[in-house]
């Protein structure tokens, strides 16, 4: 859910953001696709960390 949500919000802020301090779109739309790829690399990152279960662990039903 977290990062559904910072996927939506900190490219649009970072855009926006960036938008005001400096004129140029080029400029915003790297940011903003910049942003896009850390969250990005945040998802992976903590897919890869999830702990699975070892193979004495498993259920009934994986059985």
């Amino acid at each position: 859910m977290i990062f559904t949500v910072a996927m939506v919000f900190l490219p649009l802020t970072t855009f926006f953001t960036c938008q005001y301090f400096f004129s140029s779109p080029l400029v915003s739309g790297g940011a903003a696709a910049a942003a896009a790829n850390v969250v990005l690399i945040a998802y992976i990152v903590a897919a890869f960390s999830e702990s699975t279960p070892e193979e004495g662990e498993e259920s009934k039903k994986d059985r």
